[in-house]
């Protein structure tokens, strides 16, 4: 089930462009607002290719058309972010492409560099009781529209948003999961999307991942969370 996946990945995150890679091949961080001093610092904390099992590849993240822009854009306003992408505090950001596996599931990874004010204030907005309804009803649009552009077949019937149980990370740590059901023929098929976003002081580190027919793995979650905070902890030490 391959196509609800590739049209409905990557709900929360920026389009950049439709290069992609193969085997342990590497799709190059995309700089989505660039802060001369700490750009580095963005682009040294993200995960990699060697972070991912063997098998996975990275392909980068296509285009997009401006209704598409615009409804994720009405997402991403349900937490504060800016319009430069999924955690965008006004600083240097970069992003990974989106790592797959041969069993359809997919992570994609984001950084933002910024004060530590406006990082706090985001991971405020993004824990508001609020977010999960603004998210249920946001997020429908969004996937109707990039169902039509891919021509799919896929009939959206519905989409669940709730707060998603991680451990304990960095200085404070927020995830959602995203259960969307959709009909394929005959057959009633979910996809989920899960997004952490993990605070290190000034820095923010977004993991989304999507999967078919059963969510990520949580023990997966947890232990990709803990690498990228690790990784974006020690970024900021060599960066000071």
């Amino acid at each position: 089930m391959r196509a609800p996946i590739a049209v409905m990945a990557l709900l929360f995150v920026l389009g950049c462009s439709d290069e992609s890679k193969s085997d342990r091949d590497t799709v190059a961080p995309v700089e989505t607002q660039a802060s001369s001093d700490d750009q580095p610092i963005a682009e040294a904390a993200l995960l990699t290719i060697d972070d991912v099992p063997t098998g996975w590849t990275e392909s980068a993240v296509p285009d997009e058309g401006d209704d598409v822009a615009a409804a994720r854009q009405e997402v991403r306003d349900c937490y504060g972010s800016g319009p430069s992408g999924p955690i965008d505090i006004g600083g240097a950001q970069a992003g990974t492409g989106q790592f797959e596996s041969p069993d359809d599931e997919s992570v994609k990874h984001d950084v933002a560099i910024g004060d530590e004010q406006g990082a706090m204030d985001l991971m405020a907005s993004l824990a508001d009781d609020s977010v999960a309804g603004c998210l249920e009803s946001a997020f429908p649009e969004l996937l109707r529209l990039a169902l039509d552009a891919a021509n799919q077949d896929f009939e959206l019937t519905d989409v669940t948003v709730g707060r998603l149980s991680v451990a304990p990370a960095g200085d404070e740590v927020v995830a959602y999961r995203v259960d969307i059901t959709v009909m394929a023929g005959d057959e009633s098929v979910d996809v989920f999307s899960d997004l952490v976003v993990v605070r290190v002081g000034r820095g923010l580190s977004a993991l989304q991942f999507q999967s078919s027919l059963l969510p990520f793995s949580a023990t997966d979650i947890d232990d990709y969370v803990a690498l990228t905070t690790d990784r974006l902890r020690e970024a900021l030490a060599d960066g000071s």
